[in-house]
Formats: structure tokens, sequence, C-alpha cells
């Protein structure tokens, strides 16, 4: 699926579009790619619902596409990145340094068809890192220092987990996440 467009992307959106893009062509199990979300929110109070959401381009009739666990959106992966980061600008470029977190969600059944009862979340990391070890233009990316995370916590902690969400974070299902630094710069008009 290609990336649902902006507008105009700047910035952080092109940076997280140029991974997101890459990843999609390069890791063969990927069914979908999104760049960087916004967190959404709806309803009030008690029923407020907070999720992670990419502006779907207007394609559906609605502005974003929910990407919490669920089986309809195949294998995917989004970018969250810092709400805080740095960013300077020297002459006519402007430089950013930001923490990002890659989140994957999967089925094994799909990724490894023939033999999903063999593999684990270690080969799973192990394709995404060779992977994003190649390098995207125009951004660079910290190795030195990287996160891999599988916990349900960390990855989905700042949404609202529903049963139904929760049921997709079991096998044959899973979802991991790798946070690093990115840093971007970009031409000034």
């Amino acid at each position: 699926m290609a990336i649902p467009s902006k507008i105009e992307s700047r910035l952080l959106d092109t940076a997280c579009d140029l991974i997101a893009s890459k990843m999609s062509s390069r890791v063969s199990w990927l069914d979908n790619s999104y760049g960087k979300i916004e967190v959404f929110r709806e309803g009030a109070g008690r029923d407020e619902v907070v999720f992670p959401a990419i502006f779907d381009g207007g394609k559906t009739g609605r502005s974003m596409i929910n990407l919490m666990p669920d089986k309809d959106l195949g294998n995917f992966m989004f970018i969250r990145a810092s709400e805080s980061h740095d960013t300077r600008i020297s002459g006519n470029v402007i430089f950013i340094e930001c923490d990002i977190d890659l989140v994957f969600w999967f089925n094994y059944k799909k990724v490894y068809p023939s033999d999903h009862q063999n593999r684990t979340i270690e080969n799973i990391k192990y394709d995404i890192l060779m992977e994003l070890k190649k390098g995207v233009p125009n951004v660079q990316l910290e190795w030195e220092e990287l996160t891999v995370s599988v916990s349900e916590a960390d990855i989905y902690g700042d949404y609202t987990l529903t049963d139904k969400d929760k049921g997709y974070l079991k096998r044959p299902y899973g979802a991991i996440m790798i946070t690093t630094k990115i840093y971007y710069s970009e031409l000034c008009d």
C-alpha cells in the first residue's frame, strides 16, 4: 500500500515517510507501511479511546486510519516520533534530531507461511534489523544504541487496548518496537 499522501510533507513527516517507504520495499512480509502517526482521541472522560492513527489521504471518507492491532490491516508498521526534539537552523538548512519508535505488527502465519511454528520474535527482529542496517537515503539512523521491545505495555501502553486488541498481540500475532534516533536535514525555501 502506498503511504497516505500529505498535502506538503515537511521535516519529520518527510523523514518518516522515507523510512516507511524503504521498509515497505525491503521487508517482503510488510503489507502496509505508514509514516509518522498522530495520537488520536475519540470520546471523552471514561469513554475516551486513544489510538495511533494516520491521515488516510481522503481515500476512505474518514480522515484517519486507526493503527491498533488488527488483522484487516495486514502486516504493517508505523513510526511514532517523540513529541519534543532538537531543531536548529543554520543558513538555509533546518536540522532535526529526534527519537522515534518503529512499530511493527504481524501475523507469524503470513510472515513465515511454511514454518511459522518454528519461528520466534528473534527471526522477526533479525529481518527488520538487517533491512534497517542498509540505511535510508537522506535520513541518518543511530545504530550504537537501539532499544528493541516486544512488551505490550511498551508498544501500546499510551493507547486504549480493548480485549480485541489484546487478542491480536498473542500468537499467531505479534508486535515489536525498535527505538532509535534519527538525524534529518531539509533546505529552507
